[in-house]
C-alpha cells in the first residue's frame, strides 16, 4: 500500500495501531509518479503506543506516578528532568508505577515513561515530551493542636514552595477524610463531635489538585469534648456559687476566674458540676469552665466567653 510521496529523506507513519508489526519499503519515483528503482530491503518493525502518565504525587517515600498500560509492552524505562535540563533514565519497571525516591524536596520534577524490551536493552516506543510535571515539597510538621468554643484548631510549620494545604483528620481509628484546602497554616475543625478522638494531618497540594508531599501518618490526636455550658453564679456574701452543665465524657473542670480589670487565671479543678469560690473581695468577676483530664494536666475543650457577677 502506497503511504506518501515525498521529497523527504524520512517519513512518519501516523495510519497505525498499536501492538501490530509493519512492514516499510522505499521506491524512487519521478516527479510525475514514474517508478525509478527496485523497493529498498524491507524494514519490519512492531509498533507500541507511548505511554501516558496518568496519576502523580508527593508522598512519604519520594515522587510516585503511574501510567497506562501498553498491550504487549513487559517493561517501561522510566525518565525524569528538572526545569532546563535533559531527559535522564532513573529507572525500569514491569508494572505501570514508579516511586522515584532520589526526588529531592523543593525540586520541580518532569517525568515520562517509554516502552523497552523485556531485557531493558532496546526501546520500542516513542514517550511523551511534555510529560508530567510536579514540584516535590517537604511534610507538614503539625506544631500545635487546640480548642475552641467550636472545634479544634490545628496550627502547622510552613513549608517552603507550598501553594497551599489540604487537612486531614480521622475519627478514632477509622480512616483518613479530607477537610478542606487552605492557604494559611492554621485551621479549625468544626466537624466534630463530642467525646470523639481526632488524628490530624496535613498536606501540600498545588493550585492544579497535585499533592506535593507525603504526609505524617501517625498525625496529631486529640479528644474532643464540648465546652461546658455556664447555667449560673449565684453570689452567698463574699462567696460564688459557678454551676454548669455537665459533658459526657469529662473526667473533671478546671475553673478559671477573671477581675473586672484583671486576666484570665485559672482557680482549682473539680470533677463535680458545681464549684464554690470563697472568701471574694468586692468586685466585679467573670467565670468560665472547661473540660481536663482527671491529672489535671491536660485541656480536652475550648470555653464559653463565661458568665460575669458584681459583687457588692
Amino acid at each position: 500500500m502506497l503511504l506518501e510521496t515525498t521529497s523527504y529523506l524520512q517519513y512518519t507513519d501516523k495510519e497505525i495501531q498499536n501492538n501490530q508489526k509493519y512492514t516499510y519499503v522505499v521506491i524512487c519515483s519521478s516527479k510525475n509518479g514514474e517508478q525509478l528503482s527496485e523497493p529498498s530491503e524491507s524494514k519490519t518493525v512492531t509498533f507500541y503506543l507511548a505511554p501516558q502518565i496518568e496519576k502523580i504525587s508527593g508522598t512519604n517515600s519520594g515522587v510516585s506516578f503511574s501510567w497506562n498500560s501498553v498491550d504487549g509492552i513487559e517493561s517501561y524505562r522510566v525518565m525524569r528532568k528538572t526545569t532546563g535540563g535533559n531527559w535522564e533514565v532513573i529507572g525500569h519497571a514491569e508494572d505501570i508505577a514508579y516511586t522515584d525516591e532520589t526526588a529531592q524536596v523543593n525540586t520541580q520534577y518532569t517525568y515520562t515513561v517509554c516502552c523497552e524490551t523485556k531485557d531493558q536493552s532496546a526501546l520500542l516506543s516513542g514517550y511523551s515530551e511534555s510529560g508530567k510535571t510536579l514540584k516535590f515539597l517537604s511534610v507538614p510538621v503539625i506544631s500545635k493542636t487546640g480548642y475552641s468554643t467550636d472545634g479544634v484548631t490545628v496550627e502547622w510549620e510552613p513549608v517552603e514552595g507550598a501553594e497551599s494545604y489540604r487537612v486531614f483528620h480521622k475519627e478514632n481509628d477509622g480512616k483518613w477524610e479530607a477537610l478542606d484546602t487552605v492557604t494559611e497554616t492554621k485551621y479549625t475543625d468544626k466537624a466534630v463531635e463530642n467525646n470523639v478522638k481526632y488524628t490530624y494531618t496535613v498536606r501540600c497540594i498545588s493550585s492544579e489538585g497535585l499533592y506535593q508531599s507525603g504526609f505524617d501518618s501517625k498525625g496529631k490526636t486529640v479528644y474532643y469534648l464540648d465546652a461546658p455550658v455556664l447555667k449560673e453564679v449565684i453570689q452567698d456574701e463574699d462567696d460564688v456559687l459557678i454551676t454548669w452543665e455537665a459533658v459526657e465524657g469529662a473526667e473533671a473542670y478546671r475553673i478559671y476566674r477573671k477581675p473586672k480589670d484583671g486576666k484570665w487565671e485559672a482557680i482549682d479543678s473539680t470533677t463535680e458540676t458545681r464549684y464554690w469560690d470563697e472568701d471574694l473581695d468586692i468586685d466585679t468577676y467573670l467565670y468560665t469552665v472547661r473540660c481536663v483530664t482527671a491529672d489535671n494536666k491536660t485541656l480536652r475543650s475550648g470555653y464559653y466567653p463565661g458568665l460575669e457577677i458584681e459583687l457588692e
